[in-house]
């Protein structure tokens, strides 16, 4: 069997890279399922042949495609394609293998690594999700027209109105309530409009509008739209800016292909928000009304930390004091919501002496639903049987392997003292030294003509935060290069040999020089060079964290092979005798788009 260390100038890497197939798998994964309706989860698996047994574990045709792709820049595979076929073999070996020992070690019952593998496992399903069963249902068909058109929304109006604007509580809700009764009894509407509505152009034209789509208008009108005549008079809708009247002028029925776009442009604009709500919907999810009231006035008097640390194991409290109690917050078939709970799927974490913002019921709704969303979106999946398909199933062990065989690797070899790397500092002078830096003023525009117009401008002018302030740009203290965006400013330091464009252009400039406009990845960049600092050993800080890598690396290298060989003695491994050289690959001399995948992938493993 060759050796992880021998064709690869990644030897750490060799044996956990082809872990991370299930990432670079993705996206074939993704194509395959946009391109194929659902079908049975058995009749994915049926193309896929057994190409070795790992004790339990089967290799098959897909895995070594997959390593294809992962090694396609391994020099094997043009100088001896036999030998690279056999070593994609070797390198899916010692992944089950390590895998299969990870699974001993029972790092699953770590809570951090638990998390990583419940997100992974939710950014797999609901990928697949949105491929096999939300994006196809956004299409709207026949049937499902002809009921939107029933419902009598997506019809156009011709609408005049009269808006009374309110912003004292209502207080102007009986004046709106004696126009609408002046205009039911009879009283021209445009000139109620004339005399009454707050919207000066409407009341201009005596209250017309135009033509509207009904679903444009106040929701609290829908009802009354859908059975109202032409020449009717219908209100009072109490909306965000006040209190509206609308007079019917007519209707008129879209066309099939207008409906058409208009249904798929809604639920293309809705997808993420209608998905939501009808998971939340099938699984019964409600929020418990009377702890609505307890959690707006816990929240608006208590920081977010000091309930937390009120709360008993079970995540509730009774109340003390002036303190509210907190209960389940919500509930859905099979699971609930309580304060910790809300609190660790919010974004950010609260910052210790802050108060949650809680101010409605529908501020409790949202944040006890995003405590769940995620569950209910895995087990609404599994509900499919979307878990069952052989790629996606695929996909999810190799994801849990790999975040396991990560984690047992990583503890294997606890970090070294700063002793340790002290001395593999001052081993090797040469390998930790800073090559020479350039200290730049670097101003960032978004548009090419802006960066030139500043670069003749600022030719003979000191570049102070001044200048760069009169021309609207803003300061980046924490900014390097490659991470500037246009309109913002920064002092930084550039190194020698970075593939930065900017760094290579102010490489040889002199020092008070003024660069011509550079094109970045991020924008369009005019600088000065203030100073240049001759190339220098690392300091210890400087130094510390490379040398830490390296020393991780080789730690965790060496901790691989000596398992691995460990392994390979007392795990059998049977290959299918003529499966392995009938595996259909990708020709060495064709170009290659993996080859770039397959070093992102393995850089992402460092």
């Amino acid at each position: 069997m060759t050796r992880p260390t021998k064709h690869h100038d990644r030897p750490m890497l060799a044996a956990l890279a082809l872990l991370a197939l299930a990432c670079a798998g993705q996206a074939r994964s993704a194509g395959h399922a946009a391109a194929a309706s659902p079908k049975p989860a058995a009749s994915a698996s049926s193309g896929a042949a057994t190409v070795a047994t790992v004790g339990g574990r089967k290799i098959t045709d897909l895995d070594i495609r997959r390593a294809a792709d992962a090694l396609d820049d391994d020099p094997l595979h043009k100088s001896d394609p036999a030998a690279w076929r056999r070593m994609l073999l070797d390198r899916c070996v010692d992944r089950e293998l390590l895998a299969e020992e990870a699974g001993r070690h029972g790092l699953d019952k770590d809570p951090a690594i638990a998390a990583q593998i419940a997100d992974r496992e939710f950014l797999t399903l609901n990928r697949e999700m949105y491929l096999r069963v939300i994006l196809p249902g956004v299409t709207p068909t026949p049937e499902q027209l002809r009921e939107v058109r029933a419902e009598g929304l997506h019809r156009m109006v011709d609408i005049s109105f009269i808006v009374l604007r309110d912003h004292d509580k209502g207080a102007r809700r009986p004046l709106a309530q004696h126009i609408y009764e002046q205009a039911k009894a009879g009283a021209r509407f445009d000139s109620l409009a004339k005399i009454y509505d707050d919207h000066p152009p409407t009341r201009a034209t005596g209250g017309h509008f135009g033509w509207v789509l009904a679903k444009d208008l106040n929701p609290l009108a829908y009802d009354a739209l859908r059975k109202a005549q032409v020449g009717e008079v219908i209100g009072v809708f109490t909306g965000a800016v006040g209190h509206e009247i609308y007079k019917i002028g007519g209707f008129r029925e879209l066309s099939d292909d207008s409906l058409y776009s208009l249904v798929l442009l809604e639920r293309k604009l809705n997808i993420a928000r209608d998905y939501e709500r009808s998971v939340l919907a099938k699984y019964h999810f409600a929020i418990d009304s009377t702890q609505i009231r307890s959690l707006v006035f816990a929240a608006g008097t208590e920081t977010a930390d000091s309930i937390l640390a009120s709360l008993g194991p079970d995540g509730t409290r009774s109340g003390q004091g002036a303190r509210p109690a907190l209960g389940i917050l919500a509930r859905c078939d099979g699971d609930s919501v309580t304060f910790p709970d809300m609190v660790r799927a919010m974004p950010a974490t609260p910052r210790k002496g802050t108060r949650l913002r809680v101010r409605n019921a529908e501020d409790v709704h949202d944040l006890c639903a995003r405590a769940v969303l995620r569950r209910l979106t895995v087990r609404d999946a599994r509900d499919r049987g979307i878990d069952g398909d052989f790629e996606t199933t695929r996909e999810l062990r190799l994801s849990r392997a790999q975040i396991l065989t990560q984690a047992m690797v990583e503890r294997s070899s606890p970090a070294p003292d700063d002793a340790v790397l002290r001395a593999m500092v001052e081993a090797r002078p040469d390998r930790y030294k800073r090559p020479r830096a350039t200290v730049a003023r670097v101003a960032m525009f978004a548009r090419r003509d802006s960066a030139a117009l500043a670069d003749s401008a600022w030719a003979g002018a000191e570049m102070t935060d001044s200048l760069f302030q009169a021309w609207g740009l803003r300061t980046d203290p924490h900014a390097a290069p490659g991470s500037i965006y246009g309109g913002w400013y920064a002092t930084m330091t550039l190194l020698d040999g970075d593939s930065d464009a900017l760094a290579r252009a102010l490489a040889d400039l002199p020092v008070a020089q003024l660069t011509p406009v550079v094109a970045t990845e991020r924008g369009w960049a005019v600088a000065r060079i203030v100073s240049r600092e001759e190339p220098r050993p690392l300091t210890f800080d400087e130094a510390a964290p490379r040398a830490l890598r390296e020393w991780r690396e080789d730690a965790e290298n060496k901790w691989v092979l000596q398992t691995l060989e460990r392994l390979r003695a007392k795990t059998p491994v049977r290959v299918v005798p003529g499966r392995l050289a009938a595996v259909k690959l990708a020709r060495a001399t064709a170009a290659s788009t993996s080859t770039s995948t397959s070093t992102t992938m393995r850089e992402s493993s460092r």
